[in-house]
């Protein structure tokens, strides 16, 4: 018969129960906890909640501080770009394809770019999708409410048909998962090409002015070397401006939504595009609103082509990009839709009115639903 030893059995024993007693002592804790938790007040102020709040306010004031600048900056943008315009003999039109539509790119650049070098290439697509429908229904939308824009020229119609092609191309890509490094290199040529195409044919106001003649003139008029330098050097902060509150607008606008509760895949959806659309939103606000409306869609073809081969294409030509099924199948279809669209209507009509920027107003906020559903 074994010898049962009591110091033995204490020491094994001993563990086992400390250890159930605190398991035990655990679980009530945990359980009072919860029912204090629950019992709390929605009135009652808690270290959390005053942090909530706090986060609240200081998203709410960069929200603020980024619709200012963005404001600003859309002024400042387009008074620039026409004294630039006038002062080296450009066409207005050819100012809103390269200066203005080119220069409120840059945050889709940057938010591409870096989402990209992240690994979040699904952001990086569908910030420039997103924002190519923005640009069309909701940008030309509100700046046709504000004030006719006039769409009968030649130039925006071959432009419309460049833009489509370049959406054409980005559809085939995305249909084949990829946005690939040649594929990349490819856009950023056709690109430039287009830009040597549009400077030698749209380059002056006055046809009988050479480029030639408008660089000496320019080189032996010392007021204008002056006016050109200040209209730069302010073109270069309203790009600044405008680049520095979207990036303020988008971050205070995710913090709100994250602390409220909204899916982050919502905002990437939704606030990313728009967020980054908002300088070309102000710049043809601006234009509206003091009746320069030649400037509003070179701005948005500008913008939009630039989107599509620059941004992409050098995102593409940094790391490869894959492209979600359902921007294949959904979003770029939809982007090419909306140009076509437009095509019609400049086709058919010899400017925009109240009456389609209510149409194309309608017509994003039902895009906005289908991304939510």
């Amino acid at each position: 018969m074994p010898c049962f030893c009591p110091v033995t059995a204490h020491y094994i024993t001993a563990p086992l129960v400390n250890a159930l007693i605190a398991s035990y002592i655990n679980i009530r804790l945990n359980i009072h906890a919860k029912q204090l938790s629950s019992q709390v007040s929605p009135n009652t102020v808690t270290p959390h909640r005053i942090k909530d709040f706090t986060l609240m306010l200081l998203s709410f004031a960069m929200v603020a501080l980024g619709l200012t600048l963005l404001a600003l900056g859309g002024d400042v943008l387009v008074r620039s770009s026409v004294s630039i315009a006038r002062t080296v003999r450009m066409s207005t039109f050819l100012t809103g394809v390269l200066v203005v539509g080119f220069g409120t790119s840059a945050p889709e650049l940057l938010v591409s770019l870096d989402a990209a070098y992240r690994g979040k290439p699904d952001i990086a697509v569908g910030n420039v999708v997103g924002s190519n429908i923005a640009n069309i229904l909701l940008i030309l939308g509100l700046a046709a409410f504000i004030a006719p824009i006039a769409c009968s020229a030649r130039v925006i119609k071959r432009d419309i048909l460049v833009t489509l092609a370049a959406s054409f191309i980005l559809l085939g890509l995305g249909l084949t998962g990829q946005i690939t490094r040649p594929a990349g290199l490819l856009m950023l040529a056709i690109m430039a090409g287009y830009i040597i195409f549009i400077i030698s044919h749209d380059g002056a106001q006055d046809p009988g002015q050479g480029r030639a003649q408008n660089r000496i003139d320019l080189h032996d008029d010392d007021q204008s070397q002056s006016r050109l330098l200040r209209a730069v050097v302010m073109f270069v902060i309203s790009v600044v401006m405008l680049a520095v509150g979207a990036d303020w607008l988008v971050e205070g606008a995710a913090t709100i939504a994250r602390t409220m509760g909204v899916s982050e895949a919502i905002i990437g959806l939704s606030l990313v595009a728009i967020g980054t659309s908002l300088p070309e939103l102000a710049a043809a606000v601006m234009a509206a609103t003091r009746r320069q409306t030649d400037l509003i869609i070179g701005n948005v073809l500008g913008s939009s082509l630039f989107n599509i081969l620059v941004i992409l294409g050098l995102t593409a030509l940094i790391t490869p990009l894959p492209v979600a099924p359902r921007m294949a199948t959904t979003d770029l279809p939809i982007n090419i839709a909306v140009l076509v669209l437009l095509g019609l209507l400049v086709r058919l009509t010899p400017r925009l009115t109240r009456r389609h920027g209510i149409a194309f107003t309608a017509l994003y906020a039902g895009y906005s639903v289908l991304l939510l559903a």
